[in-house]
């Protein structure tokens, strides 16, 4: 397990059917299972009282449950309503008026008790018809959630195009930005669509943002543009992706920022060696960087008290390479890497401190100590 300073929404969306297989006839069996236990869900929080909770495993269904499983989606529980609506001569607000219904909405220009507008879970939903429909009903293509989701690590202000690229609606995101929906939104942690693409690892969306103009400098909390997001997250596709549409990203503490989040896995640190980060320059926060600056120092005097991997890590950051940071994070294949790669086994970051005596502190197995003498 892994303390971070950055929350994990970007493993929230990985789907039971983007597992491994031994065989590959248990995919085929796992869907059924999944919809019953996404109906007896949907059941329990109608019981509850809980629309929020209702509405958002309704609409995110495509992505986070059912993806790469053979089965259609629940369309809704909410018994049918009469109408008098004619799909096939006006398909638009037949969809929006049956959205509505199962959504439990009056309204398309609606607000739930927790900040979300029928436009947000149609973005979430990712049905391009649907959303399109709720645009052409005065809905405002610069939408957003206006209160946190702390259980997805969501936050407050959040926009639609942000979450349509969140989860992996590429063609809502193409409507949205034919609509004029702003590529500079940023939500309370000064995110863009960019970087939320980024840590999902939405290559299309990706690729998308970037043909529009999005800025791929932009720095969210805690200091983090979004190929320094994607590195954090591990989202290899991502980075790829990035690194092709600006092949000139500054890639200085790309590594470090792999080590100290999610990132220290074989695949984004081989790329990173591979379009030639460097595997021996050392993490120095600049006067200009008063957030790390301040994350750092807290972090640093904590391991005082209570010292954890993270408050280490923060403690010996100053002067440490990418392989100290490997050996702190206890991602001991990365620094078998970083080694390959020819990271340097004498530097010594300010505390004095080199990586051998980095390992030797955290138990590190027999082999990798020998190849740090």
């Amino acid at each position: 397990m892994h303390q971070t300073l950055v929350g994990e929404a970007h493993g929230m969306l990985n789907a039971p059917g983007d597992g491994k297989f031994t065989d590959e006839s248990d995919r085929t069996s796992l869907g059924p299972v999944i919809v019953q236990m996404v109906w007896n869900k949907l059941v329990y929080f109608l019981e509850q009282g809980d629309w929020h909770s209702y509405r958002c495993m309704l609409n995110e269904q495509r992505v986070r449950y059912l993806k790469s499983l053979d089965v259609d989606p629940i369309d809704g529980l909410i018994p049918k309503p009469p109408t008098n609506i004619d799909p096939f001569s006006s398909p638009q607000t037949f969809v929006l008026a049956r959205f509505l219904h199962q959504n439990g909405f009056q309204s398309p220009l609606e607000r739930d008790a927790r900040g979300w507008s029928p436009l947000c879970f149609a973005a979430m939903n990712g049905d391009v018809m649907l959303v399109e429909a709720l645009l052409d009903s005065k809905a405002d293509v610069n939408d957003a959630i206006t209160k946190a989701k702390k259980e997805m690590s969501l936050p407050k202000r959040m926009s639609v195009l942000s979450l349509a690229a969140f989860y992996h609606s590429s063609e809502v995101m193409r409507l949205l930005l034919a609509r004029r929906a702003k590529l500079s939104a940023t939500d309370a942690h000064q995110g863009t669509a960019l970087h939320w693409a980024s840590c999902s690892d939405n290559a299309e969306g990706v690729r998308i943002l970037c043909a529009a103009g999005a800025d791929p400098s932009k720095q969210c909390l805690p200091g983090l543009n979004p190929f320094n997001l994607a590195c954090a997250c591990s989202t290899a596709n991502a980075m790829k992706e990035l690194f092709a549409q600006v092949p000139s990203l500054d890639l200085r503490h790309s590594l470090h920022f792999a080590m100290m989040f999610f990132g220290g896995y074989s695949e984004t640190v081989s790329f990173l060696i591979e379009v030639k980060a460097d595997v021996n320059e050392r993490f120095q926060v600049r006067l200009q960087e008063p957030v790390w600056w301040l994350i750092m120092n807290m972090a640093g005097i904590r391991h005082r008290l209570s010292p954890s991997r993270l408050t280490s890590l923060a403690y010996h950051h100053a002067g440490a390479t990418p392989l100290m940071f490997s050996i702190l994070s206890g991602y001991f294949e990365a620094t078998s890497l970083l080694l390959a790669a020819g990271a340097r086994l004498d530097t010594q970051n300010s505390r004095k401190k080199t990586a051998a005596d980095f390992a030797r502190a955290m138990r590190a197995p027999e082999p990798l100590l020998r190849s740090l003498q």
